[in-house]
């Protein structure tokens, strides 16, 4: 039980981290483009 409850951590922890990473992205992917067309 105590395994499962550290996998499902860990899981949510990486998709946390996903999400982070691709919204930072997507950010800096905008301002690139605004730099680009402004």
């Amino acid at each position: 039980m105590l395994k499962r409850s550290a996998y499902l951590k860990n899981k949510k922890y990486k998709n946390h981290l996903l999400f982070g990473v691709s919204g930072f992205l997507l950010q800096m992917f905008t301002i690139l483009l605004k730099e680009i067309f402004l």
